[in-house]
């Protein structure tokens, strides 16, 4: 059970890099001028041949300026037409000793939104708000185990998170308690929009580490500051269950009984 309970709550890692562009339009084509006028025949002089001498146009060597504009409405056959795609976001160099937070009760904070983020952000802070997560006698409490990292970053209307998780896990179960390490990189991304404190859009766009079939986020809580940035979203029961290996869900569906709010916490570096 507790090995079982330790990758349950790696699959906890929720990351906030984009659709491709939507539409193209087509290249103009060069000017090019015909010969209109007609070749005839010299009857007068039957040995001497005049069709080259007919053509005395010059030829239109002048660039074609003017836009085609003959394919001007974007492609709206997907939901949004994010014009940067998807924005790369690695973790590589993120700065280590990112400060995790579990709160045992209250209730989650309220994100209040702000204008819209910009730029380049890097992790400092990971806050865990469980609401009933677990089932009566299962408590468990998420640490950073050392190489948590992370970033996100945006660009016009694209969006990208990613969160390298190094999470040491401890669980007390029916009196019993044990310590287990879980690791998991887990990123989301793709065009968005500011809808009053929420950024909404197709985050699932460019999303990695999410097991085939589960719930990706499409929406992200967030607070914009002076040199800081908060993402918050909330996991619901059937989510975590989701991202959980197959092996792994039936513990799982009896251990998780509420939802998790998580909030990362971001600089600018």
């Amino acid at each position: 059970m507790r090995r079982s309970l330790a990758v349950l709550i790696s699959a906890f890692s929720v990351g906030v890099a984009c659709d491709d562009p939507g539409g193209t339009s087509g290249v103009a084509p060069g000017d090019v001028r015909t010969d209109t006028v007609a070749d005839t025949l010299d009857t007068s002089a039957p040995d001497v041949d005049t069709l080259d001498t007919l053509d005395t146009s010059t030829p239109d060597t002048t660039p074609d300026t003017t836009p085609d504009t003959r394919d001007t409405t974007p492609d709206d056959s997907t939901a949004s037409t994010c014009a940067l795609g998807c924005i790369p976001v690695s973790t590589s160099t993120a700065p280590t000793g990112v400060v995790f937070k579990q709160y045992a009760s209250g209730p989650a904070p309220t994100l209040r939104g702000g204008a819209a983020p910009s730029g380049d952000w890097v992790l400092r802070g990971v806050d865990i708000h469980p609401n009933q997560t677990f089932a009566d006698g299962i408590e468990v409490t998420l640490a950073n185990h050392g190489a948590t990292a992370g970033r996100a970053s945006f660009g016009g209307d694209a969006a990208a998170m990613a969160l390298d998780l190094d999470l040491q896990v401890t669980v007390t179960a029916f009196g019993s308690t044990g310590t287990d390490s879980a690791r998991r990189l887990v990123a989301v991304g793709g065009c968005h929009a500011v809808s009053g404190t929420r950024l909404t859009g197709q985050l699932s766009t460019c999303a990695q580490g999410f097991p085939a079939g589960s719930a990706v986020p499409s929406s992200l809580d967030f607070e914009l500051g002076t040199g800081k940035l908060s993402l918050g979203l909330m996991l619901t029961r059937e989510t975590i269950i989701s991202l959980l290996p197959a092996d792994q869900q039936e513990a799982a569906d009896f251990a998780v009984t509420g939802s998790l709010y998580l909030v990362a916490k971001f600089e600018k570096p």
